[in-house]
């Protein structure tokens, strides 16, 4: 639901605030992921998990734009990518 990925989405920022005190700011880098490498870390792992997982750890700072996030959230919404999240979660 909304609420929980709010929840979420929270959780992850408190987590990395606590990270980014620990981690210098020269010791970081940032990155922007493409809708397809976000999607890929979801449903197949590999590479494009690790990167939001370097991320979710405070290894480095995502950055993105209000553009690409209507652009998730519409992939996100497509029956055949919300079944493979379901089917994942399982």
């Amino acid at each position: 639901s909304d609420e929980e990925i709010v929840a979420e989405v929270k959780a992850v920022r408190a987590e990395r605030r606590a990270a980014k005190d620990k981690t210098s700011d020269l010791d970081r880098s940032e990155a922007v992921l493409d809708t397809n490498v976000v999607v890929s870390a979801l449903i197949w792992g590999g590479t494009p998990y690790r990167l939001v997982q370097a991320a979710t750890d405070g290894e480095i700072d995502l950055c993105t734009s209000p553009a690409l996030l209507a652009e998730l959230h519409d992939v996100l919404g497509r029956s055949h990518i919300a079944l493979r999240l379901v089917q994942q979660r399982s």
